[in-house]
């Protein structure tokens, strides 16, 4: 009896951190879809000023940081020129840890170039040990240029 008790509390446990998850996953893609739209929206101005291909790099970048929250792949190289040991890197972080925490720490624009530096501010591994990233590979430099009306994938420095 006690067995049986103790089995149905652990699956309502799963079941409710199953749907903390899918919350969270669905308040991420919320934040993807408004970024979206506004990337939508400014990118309509004509002719696009520089303040507009300031705030279109921004929310740019605000989709590739969402991206290595959501520690998709496929979306940050949507977004970003990886080169194979930048890809392996990434995939062995996202299948380390259970959690990435990334900030925008700078973006600086000059004519029609553009960088940002992402910063992985720690990593949750499974056991919920917090680790901070070496400096070595902590910061992620992103340069993007900007022709023909549009962003460019970024480069990874």
């Amino acid at each position: 009896m006690l067995e049986n008790t103790s089995k149905k509390l652990f699956q309502k446990k799963a079941y409710y951190e199953s749907l903390d998850s899918a919350y969270a996953a669905t308040q991420v893609l919320n934040k993807t879809l408004t970024i979206l739209k506004s990337i939508t929206k400014i990118s309509q101005a004509k002719p696009i000023s520089t303040k507009n291909k300031r705030q279109i790099f921004s929310q740019h970048i605000k989709l590739v940081a969402n991206a290595f929250t959501q520690k998709d792949l496929d979306a940050i190289t949507k977004h970003v020129n990886l080169l194979p040991y930048q890809s392996k890197l990434l995939n062995s972080i996202f299948s380390e840890y259970i959690h990435v925490q990334i900030s925008i720490s700078s973006i600086a624009h000059a004519g029609n170039q553009a960088t940002s530096v992402l910063k992985i501010e720690k990593l949750i591994a499974e056991n919920n040990e917090e680790i901070i990233p070496s400096q070595s590979w902590r910061k992620i430099e992103l340069t993007a240029q900007f022709h023909n009306k549009q962003w460019s994938k970024f480069e990874w420095k």
